[in-house]
């Protein structure tokens, strides 16, 4: 059966019969078989043409990190990348059959070959809490597989500790090193008054850190990751 509706055009540049995808994070085309109603005819092609979006009801946990991966590698093409970079990724893309630059740039964002800062946007709780931590002298791993892509090759964490006495003490180093010297270290400055600090940590792509936590125990720890670096 052929197309229902007629040709589709872009900027009055005629597009021809049969079109799918996107342009330029503007517009996006897909075809559809009529079902019969809303005066479809059942079994005939539809041309659709709407906005480009990130479609919302792709919202299962595991992927949340790349979503948030994707929406900050677009906003980068749209508002960051120079003129000149984004001519630069349409030549190379040219390489490719069928590939445009903004494609091209998507592919290396989210393979973390383009290094980018991601947001985190607005969590609706901690990733990590007092009960995750285990505190007992002794070095445990963290896991933030849950929380960030594959891509990242560091962390920007929030860290509240809080402890009936000062001086208690945790700290985060990279998975897998011996020394403890390149460390990030949380502790309580006041008893029962909650410290927040902020610090970095890179991740491999097992997306791991490691915690050695005081045994004297805290009363609040609450750990949050605000964004990444890929």
């Amino acid at each position: 059966m052929g197309l229902y509706q007629a040709k589709r055009a872009f900027n009055n540049i005629p597009l021809g019969f049969g079109v799918r995808g996107s342009i330029k994070q503007l517009v996006t085309y897909r075809l559809r078989r009529g079902n019969g109603y809303y005066s479809s005819k059942l079994g005939e092609l539809y041309q659709d043409k709407y906005g480009y979006f990130i479609p919302l009801s792709i919202t299962n946990t595991e992927s949340e990190p790349y979503r948030k991966q994707l929406k900050a590698a677009n906003l980068y093409w749209k508002y960051t990348l120079s003129d000149s970079d984004k001519a630069e990724y349409n030549r190379r893309a040219h390489a490719f059959k069928g590939l445009c630059g903004n494609s091209l740039f998507l592919r290396e964002a989210m393979k973390g070959i383009f290094s980018m800062f991601v947001n985190r946007g607005d969590p609706s709780s901690f990733d990590f809490t007092l009960s995750d931590f285990i505190a007992d002298d002794d070095w445990h791993e963290l896991n933030l597989s849950a929380v960030i892509p594959t891509s990242a090759h560091a962390v920007l964490v929030e860290l509240e500790v809080k402890a009936t006495a000062a001086g208690r003490e945790i700290i985060f180093k990279n998975y897998g090193n011996t020394n403890a010297y390149n460390i990030a270290v949380g502790k309580t400055q006041v008893p029962n008054i909650s410290h927040i600090r902020e610090f970095t940590m890179p991740v491999d792509s097992d997306r791991k850190m490691e915690y050695f936590a005081d045994s004297a125990g805290f009363s609040v720890l609450n750990f949050t990751v605000k964004g990444w670096w890929s």
